[in-house]
């Protein structure tokens, strides 16, 4: 389990993307593109874009630590706005709204997905902007394109 201060410790440690240029995957329903990224102290990362085929705002791009023991655990993702969501602990939900999830102690002590919680955004309404602001929330360096909330695009090369 990650506590609340490792998570934050984790988000401001700056990551460097090894994999620039990553190929985009398709994957039926949906494409993919997926990065590693390493700090300076070692750690591990994993950069995740997804977009679905047929609905637009189907996308979601997250980020993965690597734990000592090997396995990963989800830091946060950045949603569209396809669906909707409730946090289970604060007893909050919303309906079709952009979103993040961020990986908290409180969800992990309930057995549930460290990155249950979300809270909605208006920061971004594509993909790539949603991109941008995990680039920047999370200090990622490194990407093969520029990511930017108001253009670019992420899965034509």
């Amino acid at each position: 389990m990650l506590t609340d201060a490792q998570i934050e410790q984790l988000r401001l440690e700056s990551k460097v993307v090894s994999n620039g240029k990553s190929r985009v995957s398709d994957k039926r329903s949906h494409l993919e593109r997926n990065y590693l990224a390493e700090s300076a102290s070692g750690s591990r990362y994993k950069i995740f874009v997804r977009q679905c085929n047929l609905i637009a705002d189907n996308f979601s791009c997250g980020i993965m630590y690597q734990k000592g023991d090997g396995q990963w655990i989800i830091l946060a993702r950045y949603n569209g706005s396809d669906h909707p969501h409730a946090n289970d602990i604060e007893k909050t939900s919303f309906e079709m709204k952009c979103h993040i999830h961020i990986a908290t102690e409180r969800y992990q002590v309930l057995s549930k997905k460290a990155e249950k919680y979300a809270e909605v955004t208006d920061r971004y309404n594509t993909v790539d902007g949603a991109l941008a602001c995990l680039v920047m929330d999370w200090k990622v360096t490194g990407l093969g394109h520029e990511a930017s909330p108001k253009n670019g695009d992420l899965f034509n090369d």
